[in-house]
């Protein structure tokens, strides 16, 4: 197929570059257009590659997220065990009179730990 075309400044410089290591002008077009032919394709393979990583990256952030949604949830968990522990322990040291007393009116440390689990 024969084409004929212009070319403007740093077009003719780069044939005038090929020619002037003995290429033909024909040659030095076709160089050109396999070179950016070559750009091209290695262009669309570095977006793909970039769409790819961009993917992993949302797929990562959201695995953090679950991640930090767990570690929170545990720590809450582990809070309301200690504080369930404690009770525990204070209900079986407290001796028959204020057990009798916490079931008649409320522990008053339960009511304290359930107002400050609410202020948090």
């Amino acid at each position: 197929m024969r084409v004929t075309a212009t070319l403007y400044g740093e077009q003719v410089e780069a044939v005038e570059r090929l020619t002037e290591d003995g290429m033909s002008r024909a040659e030095a077009v076709r160089t050109i257009v396999a070179e950016y032919a070559d750009a091209a394709a290695e262009r669309d393979r570095l977006q793909a590659r970039v769409e790819e990583l961009q993917a992993q990256l949302a797929v990562v952030n959201s695995k953090n997220d679950t991640t930090e949604e767990l570690a929170t949830t545990a720590d809450r968990q582990m809070s309301t065990i200690e504080r369930l522990l404690m009770q525990q322990q204070r209900q079986r040291s407290a001796g028959l009179v204020t057990r009798a007393k916490w079931w008649l009116v409320g522990d008053p440390h339960a009511r304290a730990e359930l107002a400050d689990e609410l202020d948090e």
